[in-house]
């Protein structure tokens, strides 16, 4: 299903809005685009559940709910039937003020159950197949969902666990406690198909001397380790339901004397983006492929494939299921700053954007972006990836993709895969006051959020407040409360 832009005629101009388009197979294409759900925050990753917190700290999910991977405590293959269009696709999960919600919109919730973190302190939300995570701004993380490979961080037992095809799920968002019993505080999260990985909160340490310096803890990670996605080399454990402390990673980094700056996943691979701009990956990207591709067991570095790139800064970088693109930007002959977009991985939908004979290319390679169509002022401002297609964004609102598109995800085209960048053709209203906020892409489906100019600099403003707050070791607060509410 998919190929229809769920945005009205005209943009509201009080309304944060967004605008899906896609596969609807479980309900994914959504219709937050009303006064009352005014949207701050987007979360999509490869699969198919989706969250968003509005304004008013309400958070809402949507899409596949199998595994109770949705947080409301039920499981069910979509949320509300799929071809009855006239209800919203979407369930509220929390929140913070029942007097924040309208009448017609607290209408559509019933029993809605308290997630143990409050949600105007969520940080930030991964999702994997099956089930997610929730970072908190204090470093805590929480898990709901399937854990037949320990995704959720912790094990369950017969009684606690709720079964779903013989596969023991969690129906409860429930806090890690290895993070909590060694005063771990995580800094952020990222969630492959089964397992996970955490970066430790990056503080400041004094040397021998006295002076401060930057301390980097590194990497835990947990869950399937099948093909050594977790960086902690060979082990007798496929599975680990508990964090492990991710070591081929972190000694590395020691090693290379850098920090790590962000970590995605794929599939069944793992990367990371260094404060040296230097991007390592690990696991197996092409198993689907060639069953023969070895793992890559200690990561490895991926160079650029062009001898010319000097004085580079990487500035974004997303995943898909299998394949990864870089957005750098880089010094010109003319001394003015240029962006450049980089892929590597598979390419059988061409979802690295050039055409190639090769299935999957081990190697990053320059995407083109058609310089006839863009005003050369333009620069690529964002990437994102979906499972099998890539998103790019010029400027505020010039949206190129390439990729898998049998759903529409890219454009309204026949063709269901495209190889080189193609122009968004969905028509989207130029309201000189709406700005394209963000874009986020699962598998086959491609999520924009609009905001007013003036309503983005109150929520960047919220957002420094938040990050100055992860900044306060509050372990001892947090347990407090945690204990409170017989979490720990």
């Amino acid at each position: 299903m998919g190929g229809e832009l769920t945005n009205p005629d005209k943009f509201d101009e009080n309304v944060l809005s967004i605008y899906s388009v896609g596969d609807n197979s479980y309900g994914n294409i959504t219709y937050l685009n009303k006064k009352e759900l005014n949207i701050k925050h987007l979360f999509l990753d490869n699969f198919y559940q989706c969250f968003a917190i509005d304004i008013y700290n309400n958070l809402y999910s949507w899409g596949l709910n199998n595994y109770y991977q949705l947080a409301n405590g039920k499981n069910s293959k979509y949320l509300f039937k799929t071809e009855d269009t006239n209800k919203n696709n979407f369930c509220m999960i929390s929140s913070t003020n029942e007097n924040t919600i309208s009448k017609t919109i607290k209408n559509l919730f019933s029993n809605i159950p308290p997630i143990p973190v409050t949600v105007s302190k969520i940080k930030s939300i991964s999702c994997g197949d099956g089930f997610t995570i929730f970072l908190s701004n204090n470093g805590s993380v929480y898990s709901v969902g399937r854990n037949d490979k320990g995704q959720l961080g912790y094990e369950l037992d017969n009684n606690s666990a709720c079964f779903v095809d013989g596969i023991k799920c969690n129906n409860k968002v429930t806090i890690i406690e290895f993070f909590i019993k060694n005063k771990i505080n995580i800094e952020s999260i990222a969630c492959g198909a089964d397992f996970c990985l955490a970066l430790e909160y990056i503080g400041s340490e004094n040397d021998i001397e006295g002076n401060n310096k930057d301390s980097n803890k590194g990497i835990y990670s947990w869950g399937n380790n099948e093909n050594h996605q977790l960086g902690i080399g060979r082990s007798k454990y496929k599975y680990y339901f508990n964090p492990k402390n991710s070591n081929l990673v972190n000694d590395l980094m020691n090693e290379q004397k850098t920090k790590i700056n962000k970590i995605i996943c794929g599939w069944s691979h793992a990367c990371i983006l260094t404060e040296k701009d230097e991007i390592y990956i690990w696991g197996n990207p092409f198993k689907e492929y060639d069953k023969k591709y070895k793992d890559i067991i200690s990561p490895i570095e991926l160079k650029l494939d062009d001898k010319k790139v000097n004085n580079l800064k990487m500035i974004d970088i997303s995943s898909g299921f299998n394949h990864i693109a870089v957005l750098i930007s880089k010094n010109s002959k003319n001394k003015y700053s240029m962006n450049e977009l980089y892929t590597f991985g598979g390419n059988e939908f061409g979802q690295l954007g050039y055409p190639t004979d090769e299935v999957y290319i081990d190697r990053f390679n320059k995407v083109e972006i058609p310089k006839s169509e863009i005003n050369e002022n333009l620069k690529i401002t964002k990437v994102a990836c979906g499972a099998y297609h890539t998103i790019v964004l010029m400027g505020q609102k010039l949206i190129y993709g390439f990729g898998q598109n049998n759903c529409k995800q890219i454009g309204n085209f026949k063709e269901e895969f495209i190889t080189t960048p193609k122009k968004w053709n969905y028509i989207l209203d130029n309201n000189r006051e709406k700005s394209l906020y963000d874009i986020k892409c699962s598998n086959g489906i491609t999520c924009l959020l609009f905001k007013n100019i003036s309503q983005i600099k109150e929520i960047e403003d919220d957002n420094i407040k938040n990050e100055m707050e992860i900044q306060v070791n509050s372990f001892e607060t947090e347990n407090i409360a945690l204990k409170k509410n017989n979490l720990i």
